[in-house]
Parts: C-alpha cells; structure tokens; sequence
C-alpha cells in the first residue's frame, strides 16, 4: 500500500518558512530601519494522501510526508503499533528520502493478525509531532485500512479491568491474583460462547464456568475471570470472536500482579555542581536496594523499581519529569496505597522567595527559579497527591559560603511541620552545614546512610529488619562522629515523620 504526498496539505508551512526569512521595515522618525525576523521553527508530520483500500501482502508499506525548519534523520523517526514501539524485522524495508528538510518515510511493516493501530512519530531539535492513527485489519495474506468511524464494529473492546489504550502499552497493575474480564463487541452474526477465545501469554486458556456471554443494547458483552501468573513479570490477555465467516481481536492487555508485600518505587537524585560527590551520592544509593525485592520468605518487599537521575542529566525541567511520573505510576496503578516511595536527593539547597529549593544540574543564579526545584510546589505537593507511603532522604550539601544555613534548614522545617503521611530525613539541622569529604568518597549523611543499612550496623535489635527509629537513631549517632572526626565541625541530622510510624525500611541479607 502506498500513500501519495499531496503538496497542498504542507503549503502553509514551506510558505511560512520563505516569509520568515525575509527582512521586515518599519517606519520611525529617522526614517526606515530594517529589522531581521528569525525564521518560525516547524515540524509536521502527515500520512500521505491516497490510500489502497485492500491489498494482498504479507508486509503493509507505510507512508508519510515530514516538513521540518530542521533536519530530520532516519533514527528520529519511530513506528508505533497498538501504543508499543516497533523494534523492526528482517522483512521490515525503510527508507527517507529527500531534502533533509522535506522528507517521505516509507516502512514495509508486518503486521499481527487482527486489528493493529500503527501512529508513526518524530522527534527533532524542533519538537516532537506524531501521526493520527491508521486502522489495518490482517487476515491471512490480506490486509485491508479500517475507518476510524468503524473500529468499534471491526474489534472487541474492553470494559474491564481497564481499557489498555489508556495505558499507552504500559502494564496495569493488581493486587489480587484474580481479575474479573469484560469485554465488548457488536456482530452482524449470532455468537456463541464457544466462539470466544481467551489467550493468556499467547496461549489459550479454558474458559472458567462463570463465563457469560450477553447481549445488551444490540452489543454483545462477554464476561469471564482469569487467574494471573505471578511467576510473570506481565501476563498478557487478548481475547478473539471467531467464526467460519469473521474474526475480532481485541487490543492486548498487560496485567501485572504483586502480592501483598508492598513494591518499593526509589527515585534517586544527584546533581552537578561544584561539589564533587552529589552525582555518586545518588549513584550509590540507588544500588542499596536492588536485592531487597523478591518472592523469597526473607524478603520484605515484592519488588523494586529504581530510577536514577545524575549528573549533567539531573536538569530541573528533568526533576520535576521524574517526580511527575510517580504521580502518573499511581494513576495507572503501578503504584499502590501499600507500596513505598523512596526519594533520595543529593544536592545544594537555598531559599529563595521565602521558599526551599534544590539547584538543578544546569543552575544559573540569574535565572535561578527556572533552574531549580521547589521543594514543597514540584516535591511534596506532588509526593501528596500519591496515596502511599513516602520517604525522602536529602543530603543538601553546601559548600560553605552558600546563602544562609539557617534560613535553609528553617524552610526545610517548616515543610516538614505541615506535611502528613511522609518522613523527612534531613543531613543537617538548624544553624549546620552538610559536608562531605574525599575520606567518605560521599556527603557525610549519605555515607553514613548506607553504611548503616549494608553492613547492618542501624539494626540495633539485631533481627536483621532495619526501622525508621532505628535508622533514626544510629545516624544521630553516626554522622556527628564521622563529621567531627573528619571537619571538626557539628553536623546532626534530623528525621520527621508524619504519620509513617516505626515502618520498616530495609533487610539485611
């Protein structure tokens, strides 16, 4: 199938380009005076125009016309089927050609039997456009365009748990082992029971006997329960009507099921700056709790998911990203009301506006609101609106002559006084600095934090489950020594927590 670029539909744009680029004259009491316009930056990305209905193939060549003000190169350029990327195949043919600023794509693609949505995206310096999305029905060798008005008469969709196209392909997440499945379809045709099949990771499944199957204002709604496979890290679900005469398919699900150990969710942050340990602080953190999630009877967690942000990437446009996919995690129930967030943040700090804020890795004091965190706007106001238990370690280190620590650790106070459902563990308190060393080859705190927690030294109960009291407790302890050893200078940190309790944090293995 071929797609015919019609010139018309990226008028505007080549237009605009030509007319950006000329000079512009304005009149004054001197007389005229030439002023340069910068040329308008665009990126547009459209299906090409004409279309074959039906084709007989195994392969379908996809077709699109790109216009950018920048270059567009091949591997900027990504295919999407059903919401997921397409990773491409020995029978996949590509190619971009044209000028580097007006370009046609064309993909052979192979397609799944059924019903697949393919959108085809760009990204370049300008932005990033994506494509509506195309309908391709496969059945056998044919394969045939689907109208949009009509995909919900081609295909079986979901009602329950979740409709996956809400998902974007990411994998939703249960509690329980069992799922209740409903699902609907309209059909020219009688259909039977029997003629829907459930497949479970590309297998079938029997249909348990509370299978119903009804019909409910000229649509049929089929209703079953499916056992997940928690030894899977996903259990993928489709479900197909089949009859001598049609076939539908229904969009694959991914579910995923976590017993009730909770999950822990650690996002660890480390800037750059002139301090020299901030980006391994948080290097280093992430890597305590890798061996602290698993199904084993010594475990206290299911499992662990860690995302880590430093170095130059750790930008403050990229922290408030990653503090916004927590919320959107828990939106899409990847993260659960018993789950446990883990923060971590290495990183200067400094009031600004009567406000706590953290510096991004691209810090600059003259635009120092651009480049750094609110710590209660971007930080805990978000961290609030997740419904799960949260701790957050910041070892905001200084490097001497950094704005007042007093004011700093004041702010950090008054945020921790009004906050519910959350502890705080601080480096410093009032009046101190946070330091760090080339001895510690870390900040102090963050040192001390994870030595407490690896060699088991903060379990002072000695059954091998590290709390937040005793966390508390031994880095009262432990930073002091190792900071007066070290600096000869005080440094204590300070734990508040807000409605956690003495919950536990951490296992030894």
């Amino acid at each position: 199938m071929k797609f015919v670029f019609n010139m018309k539909s990226q008028l505007l744009p080549i237009l605009l380009l030509i007319t950006t680029a000329l000079f512009a004259q304005q009149t004054s009491e001197s007389g005229w005076q030439k002023v340069k316009i910068q040329p308008a930056k665009f990126l547009n990305v459209n299906w090409s125009k004409n279309t074959q209905t039906h084709m007989t193939m195994e392969l379908v060549q996809i077709e699109v016309q790109i216009v950018s003000s920048d270059s567009v190169r091949p591997s900027m350029v990504k295919v999407y089927v059903d919401g997921m990327l397409t990773q491409g195949s020995k029978g996949d043919e590509v190619s971009l050609r044209g000028n580097p600023k007006e370009l046609t794509y064309r993909q052979s693609l192979g397609l799944k039997e059924g019903l697949s949505k393919v959108e085809i995206e760009v990204s370049n310096n300008v932005g990033t456009k994506r494509t509506e999305a195309r309908f391709f029905q496969k059945k056998g060798n044919i394969i045939k365009l689907v109208n949009k008005e009509t995909i919900n008469l081609q295909k079986v969709i979901w009602q329950s748990p979740i409709d996956p196209l809400e998902l974007d392909g990411k994998p939703f997440t249960l509690q329980q082992p069992e799922v209740e499945i409903k699902l609907r379809f309209t059909s020219p045709q009688y259909i039977e029971l029997k003629d829907i099949i459930v497949y479970q990771n590309n297998r079938i499944i029997a249909k348990t006997p509370r299978a119903t199957l009804k019909l409910q204002d000229d649509s049929y709604v089929f209703k079953d329960y499916v056992l997940l496979d928690e030894k899977e890290e996903n259990n993928r679900l489709f479900v197909i009507v089949k009859t001598p005469e049609m076939e539908m398919q229904s969009d694959p699900l991914l579910l995923s099921y976590r017993s009730f150990r909770p999950n822990v969710h650690v996002l660890s942050i480390g800037t750059s700056s002139n301090l020299e340990y901030t980006a391994k602080d948080a290097l280093d953190f992430s890597q305590l709790y890798k061996n602290q999630g698993g199904k084993a009877d010594n475990k206290l967690f299911n499992s662990i998911n860690v995302d880590v942000l430093a170095g130059q990437e750790a930008v403050a446009s990229e922290i408030r990203g990653r503090i916004e996919d927590l919320k959107t995690k828990y939106e899409t129930g990847n993260i659960k009301e018993n789950d446990l967030i883990i923060l971590f943040i290495s990183s200067h700090g400094f009031v600004y506006n009567n406000e706590f804020r953290l510096q991004g890795s691209d810090y600059k004091a003259s635009r120092s609101e651009e480049t750094s965190v609110s710590f209660q706007r971007s930080v805990l106001d978000k961290l609030e609106q997740i419904n799960a238990k949260k701790i957050i370690f910041i070892d905001a280190c200084h490097s001497g002559g950094k704005g007042s620590i007093a004011d700093i650790n004041q702010e950090i106070a008054k945020l921790n006084s009004i906050q519910k459902g959350i502890a705080i563990v601080s480096s410093s308190q009032k009046t101190e600095e946070s330091y760090e060393d080339k001895v510690w080859k870390n900040g102090a705190f963050t040192s001390a934090l994870l030595r407490g927690m690896q060699t088991g030294v903060a379990d002072s109960d000695n059954n091998s489950i590290i709390t937040l009291d005793e966390l508390d407790k031994y880095l009262q302890l432990e930073v002091p020594e190792i900071v007066n050893k070290v600096k000869g200078k005080p440094q204590h940190p300070i734990v508040i927590n807000k409605g956690l309790g003495n919950i536990a944090v951490f296992i030894r293995q």
